[in-house]
Formats: structure tokens, sequence, C-alpha cells
């Protein structure tokens, strides 16, 4: 399956071309701001330097109370680098402005083949909240990217890109990548988890800490070696993770490339987790001109892939779809 196949009509394609070339002209001028703009931002780093050399060079101790030259040395180095780094980031935001209000605009007509398509960006997520946690690695912060809700062949779904990461000193990412939440017709009576099978010390960590459920196998030796199935139902899950379930997981591993994904199935809604470095739904930098077959279209292909993946998932932990599922958590 290929976004070619769900690509917009005619009429929409037509609507975002103009865009695009109404776009290529705010382009050409936030390109030329920003050649202008980028030596000026630059400025008081400059300056601060300068100052700073300048200073070292003529007094005989150490300037502005600092315990000695070095030090003083290392404080004129931190400014430099903040200001020049804070005035880069000024300097590309009138940038990063026009490439936002074109995708606010283009988006929901790229995915016109998505059913009462809803598009958003740097919000919370609705299905967020619904995640169980055992699925998602611990974090401290969370940071969204673009968030698309629709319908895609009965399955009502939101797709968001997200970054999770740690706290404190040791500020990491953990998890980069993107969720799909969906309805399955089907009720599952309780909570299943598929994630990456750990190490002994941490799932001892885990399960002390964490909640209490059982872990159930799929009986395929390669499954269960990439993968830890846990569950508070395990007669309900069984049949899922032994069957169905797990031959679907085990596609989505050999297709999926950028890391083993993760997913996870409460009640009536279902969550594909994949892991991920690439920013799916990203514009070419103000220099490069945007064009339609080479930036735009692909962003069909990606969307489509990834809710076809999820739709496999459905299919697999449900057993069936079709279009008179009754309204659940996403309508």
């Amino acid at each position: 399956m290929t976004g070619i196949e769900h690509k917009p009509n005619d009429e929409s394609i037509a609507a975002i071309k103009e865009q695009l070339v109404a776009y290529e002209t705010q382009r050409a001028v936030e390109q030329r701001y920003l050649r202008l703009f980028m030596p000026v931002s630059l400025i008081p780093a400059v300056v601060i330097a300068l100052l700073g050399i300048a200073m070292l060079l003529t007094a005989e101790d150490a300037p502005l109370g600092a315990d000695d030259k070095f030090e003083f040395a290392l404080w004129v180095c931190l400014a430099v680098v903040f200001l020049g780094s804070g005035g880069l980031w000024l300097a590309h935001q009138p940038a990063r402005r026009l490439q936002q209000r074109l995708r606010d605009r283009m988006l929901p007509a790229l995915f016109g083949f998505v059913g009462e398509v809803e598009y958003a960006h740097a919000k919370t997520p609705f299905t967020f909240s619904h995640i169980p946690k055992g699925v998602l690695p611990g974090h401290t912060r969370t940071e969204f990217g673009d968030v698309v809700r629709g319908r895609h062949k009965w399955m009502r779904f939101e797709l968001f890109e997200v970054e999770l990461k740690t706290g404190g000193k040791n500020n990491r990412t953990v998890f980069d990548g993107v969720i799909v939440g969906f309805e399955i017709p089907a009720r599952f009576p309780g909570l299943l988890l598929a994630t990456p099978t750990v190490g002994e010390w941490s799932m001892f960590f885990r399960d002390l800490f964490g909640a209490a459920l059982t872990t159930v196998v799929a009986g395929d030796t390669l499954i269960d070696a990439a993968f830890e199935f846990r569950t508070d139902n395990s007669l309900a899950a069984k049949p899922l993770v032994a069957g169905p379930l797990g031959r679907a997981l085990a596609t989505v591993r050999d297709t999926w490339r950028e890391g083993p994904p993760r997913i996870a199935l409460s009640e009536t809604i279902g969550f594909l987790v994949m892991p991920t470095r690439k920013d799916f739904f990203e514009l070419p930098g103000v220099s490069v001109p945007a064009s339609y077959e080479q930036h735009v279209e692909p962003m069909v292909a990606e969307l489509t892939m990834l809710l076809d993946t999820a739709l496999l998932m459905r299919r697999a932990m449900a057993g069936h779809d079709g279009p008179d599922e009754e309204p659940a958590l996403l309508d």
C-alpha cells in the first residue's frame, strides 16, 4: 500500500500548488532577510568577544572580579556562545513562522483522502492522556510536533509526533517518534502491552514499582525474544498474542528499521508507538524551493504507511473492522 493510492484529488492538488506559489514569493523575501540579518545577529557576540580579549590583554589582574584570567575567559566564551546562538535563533524565527503558516493551510488539503481531517501543531493530543504508562519510557518532559486527526478506512485515529525527555542534570531524550491512537471495533477487557524486552535488572525494578501485570508468551522464539507481552487479563490476551497480534507485530518489526515498535491495547483504544528521528511532515528550509512532487507528495505516502500499519494492528487485535462501528473515544 502506497500513499499514491490515497493522494488528494485534482482540486486539492491545484489549491496546494497555489499555496506553494505564494509561499515561494515569501520564501525568497525571507531568504534575503536571513542572509542580511544573520551577520547582524552575531554583532553582540563579536563585540563581547573583542571586549573580552582586550580586557585580558590589557588588565594585569583578572577583570570584573574573576578569580583569575582563565575564569574570566570562560565567562567570555559562555557569553559569546549564548549571544551567538540566541542571535541565530532570532534570525531564523520569521522563516520558521512562514513555514508553519504554509503547513497550517496546506496539510489539511494534502491529507484530503483522510476523512474529517484536523491538523494542529505543538498541541497536546487528545489521546495522549489515555496512553498506558507502561508502554512508554519514564519521562519528565514532553514535546509535541504535528498532530493529525481523522478517519482512515473506517478507523478513527489521532497521529502525533512526540519527544519524551528526562529532566535534571542528565537531561536526555528517551523516546522520539510517532504515536498513532486508534479506535478498535471490539472491546478488549483489560490492558495489554507489547514492549521490547529489557534486562533482568530493569525488569526487576519495573515490576517492583510498576503495576502488577502478568507476562504471556507468543510461542514463537523470535517474537518472544524481541518483545515482552504483559497484561492484566491473560485469558483474553493469550489468543491475541499467540495469534494475529504476534504475527502483525513481527511484520511491523521487519518493515520498520528505526527501532522496535511498541503497542498497547486498553479497552476500546489501541496505540502504535513507532520510534523515529525523522520529522514526517517537515518542509525544506527557506534556502530550498518547495516542490509538490519532491517535498509534499511524499508526505502522503508517509502518512498512509503509518495509518496502514495501525490498521494492521487494529485488525489483528480486534479481528474485524467495518463502517457500522459504535461511536467511541475518538468520535
